[in-house]
């Protein structure tokens, strides 16, 4: 894992995965003291870590302990991260939607990750709303068979950052598979 400056003036190891893993989905949190990542094997089940970038310590942040793996995939805010769940070495795709509390320590189980949203579908995408208050989902249609892509119409709703009832915002004719938040009211 290594940081690069944007002027191309400089280069940082930060954490070097240990023989035959490798490092994946890296999420750097927004006061830029943390990063989460998976490293494993590439079969099994990887291991998510925490890396405190002012202290250089790293920690087994999360260790799957079910058939099921977890990628880090945005933060909600310094801490806490929402995770999607995937079953290894499957075709199945994703499938919940966690979050994950950093506060709670090392060494976390899954069974106590907080299901946030069942059953995510495979067109769509999700992201915390500017001020972190919402969760912003989109949902929208696989197209027939054959074609391998995706199709409208598609829903954006949001729901509280922890869970509960949607709340539909708007349908949009065509596919909406990556949604992020760019100000208060984009």
């Amino acid at each position: 894992l290594r940081m690069v400056r944007v002027d191309g003036q400089g280069l940082q190891t930060l954490y070097c995965a240990p023989a035959n893993e490798t490092i994946s989905s890296s999420q750097w949190s927004f006061d830029q003291r943390t990063v989460v990542f998976n490293a494993g094997s590439d079969v099994g089940i990887p291991t998510l870590y925490l890396l405190d970038v002012t202290s250089g310590n790293v920690q087994a942040e999360l260790v799957p302990q079910s058939t099921l793996a977890y990628t880090p995939r945005t933060w909600l805010d310094n801490t806490h991260i929402y995770l999607t769940s995937f079953v290894p070495n499957s075709d199945a795709g994703v499938q919940d939607l966690y979050i994950l509390d950093i506060n709670k320590g090392p060494d976390q189980r899954d069974g106590n990750l907080q299901k946030i949203v069942p059953g995510l579908q495979p067109c769509g995408s999700f992201d915390g709303s500017y001020d972190s208050r919402q969760l912003l989902l989109s949902t929208c249609q696989l197209a027939p068979i054959g074609l391998g892509a995706f199709s409208g119409p598609t829903t954006i709703s949001s729901e509280s950052v922890i869970g509960g009832p949607a709340k539909k915002i708007k349908t949009l004719d065509h596919a909406v598979t990556m949604l992020r938040a760019v100000t208060p009211t984009t």
